[in-house]
């Protein structure tokens, strides 16, 4: 009878104390409170706002002032900074830039550059100048190119009134004062400035001549005279609108196969100096090097 009471209970949900006291579990007070909490249903997903750029990068508003001040400086000091280094790296051509900014520029700003001898400093389309103060004339020439520096410790033994030097340029009558040429270059690719006296009265036109006959004089009495076994071949001779004599000639060097080709600028100042400058390389270089040797030897000119 009374297992028949217990099954009765059972069913309806009901189990006596000491019954489940012994077979049945009991919930503790921490599941009690497991249930109670709210359920949250996780399929419906929260989204987070939205932040633009400007909030991204520099924060909310007034959160950089105060991240500056932590570290002990302002808006205003890294502004000017800033500008310091890019002024800074313009003026040093920093990884080539400013020259970089001037090449690709305009060709109108490239000329305004030009005729402020701003690529004295900073090389345009590869290209740099050369200003002499001293001797008075310019031009331009690789920017890759190395100053020759025995033409430069001549020179500056000269300034020192160095008697040696002084003498060695008198016997010379004819001496370098600029030279550039190819890092681990030769003489076989350079460009130079000569300087030489002239006597009073001189004048190309006048005592050399017309340029096809100042060039052959040239030639035959200094740069290939018949005892020295070079040969010169002349190629073109004429006069530029500034008064000056261009030479376009090939130098067959003594005992070698080596051919040079030359072309060379003459200016004379006043009637008492002329100044040639000379740029050369192999002929067999000739093609690829022409059109940057022509503008150089167009730069050319006096400057007082």
């Amino acid at each position: 009878m009374i297992l028949v009471l217990i099954f009765a209970g059972l069913a309806c949900g009901w189990a006596p104390r000491s019954f489940v006291g012994r077979y049945g579990t009991r919930r503790t007070n921490s599941e009690k409170d497991a249930d109670e909490q709210p359920v949250v249903d996780v399929s419906e997903e929260v989204e987070a706002p939205r932040e633009d750029f400007r909030t991204y990068l520099f924060g909310a508003p007034g959160e950089l002032e105060r991240d500056l001040r932590l570290l002990g400086t302002s808006r205003e000091r890294v502004l000017t900074y800033w500008a310091a280094g890019a002024g800074i790296g313009l003026a040093g051509d920093l990884l080539g830039v400013t020259s970089g900014l001037l090449t690709s520029s305009p060709e109108g700003v490239k000329r305004a550059a030009r005729r402020a001898r701003i690529d004295a400093y900073y090389p345009i389309d590869g290209r740099k100048r050369y200003i002499d103060d001293e001797y008075g004339f310019e031009f331009l020439y690789p920017k890759t190119w190395l100053g020759d520096q025995a033409v430069y410790l001549s020179r500056a033994s000269e300034r020192s009134g160095a008697p040696e030097a002084l003498v060695a340029r008198q016997r010379r009558g004819v001496a370098a004062v600029a030279a550039f040429g190819p890092p681990r270059g030769t003489f076989e690719e350079n460009v130079s400035v000569f300087r030489s006296s002239t006597e009073p009265g001189f004048s190309l036109r006048g005592t050399l001549g017309e340029p096809a006959d100042a060039a052959t004089r040239l030639l035959d009495a200094a740069i290939a005279p018949p005892s020295s076994g070079k040969v010169a071949a002349l190629i073109d001779a004429f006069e530029t609108p500034e008064s000056t004599y261009v030479f376009e000639y090939t130098l067959q060097l003594p005992k070698s196969t080596k051919v040079l080709h030359n072309l060379a600028v003459v200016a004379q100042r006043g009637g008492t100096e002329l100044l040639t400058m000379t740029v050369l390389c192999r002929a067999s270089d000739w093609p690829d090097r022409e059109p940057l040797f022509r503008d150089m030897a167009r730069s050319f000119r006096l400057t007082r």
